[in-house]
């Protein structure tokens, strides 16, 4: 399992899998110390137990690296509507509470190796961030984000293609936060 390593407020979360052949690879050594790889012929994926509930502002960044399109990083493995995918070479789309689709496009690159992160407010604007940079395009949705999977959304589909090596989930947002996080995450 990965456990949380801040434990604040309370609440710790861990990310657990049972079942061995949808357990990602863990490099505990060498220059990928600490690298989680997903497996997506296996669906490897994390339940994240408890539920992750954010009812208003969050701030969520990962340090990755897509190998290929279509997989989910974050969703609910038992509900539907529910998730961010990674849905095209520049996209990713958000579905809260099973609401509407929102597509975030990437400005410039696509991606690959780098720096994820998702914001928003207390007004409820969506933004996505690749390597430090405010993409263009933003929501507004103030649904309740209801996350228990890292990898796959129900029922274990669009498995993830590629590496994790930290997400980092706040609830709250402000630009100086997302600074500090893309900061943290850039050279692991």
């Amino acid at each position: 399992s990965w456990q949380d390593s801040s434990d604040v407020g309370g609440t710790a979360y861990e990310l657990q899998q049972g079942t061995a052949a949808e357990k990602p690879t863990y490099t505990a050594t060498g220059t990928d110390k600490g690298t989680v790889t997903f497996d997506p012929d296996e669906s490897q994926n994390f339940d994240i137990v408890p539920q992750m509930v954010i009812a208003e502002s969050f701030t969520i960044g990962f340090r990755l690296n897509v190998v290929a399109v279509g997989g989910c990083l974050l969703a609910d493995n038992d509900e539907v509507g529910e998730f961010m995918r990674l849905t095209g070479a520049r996209e990713l789309r958000v579905k809260l509470a099973n609401g509407a689709a929102m597509n975030f496009e990437l400005d410039t690159e696509e991606w690959g190796d780098g720096v994820l992160i998702l914001t928003r407010d207390e007004a409820g604007d969506i933004n996505l961030w690749w390597d430090g940079v405010r993409q263009v395009v933003y929501h507004n949705n103030g649904d309740e984000v209801r996350v228990d999977n890292l990898g796959v959304r129900k029922l274990d589909t669009n498995p993830f293609d590629g590496w994790i090596r930290e997400v980092q989930i706040y609830d709250d947002e402000n630009d100086i936060l997302t600074e500090h996080i893309y900061e943290s995450l850039k050279n692991l």
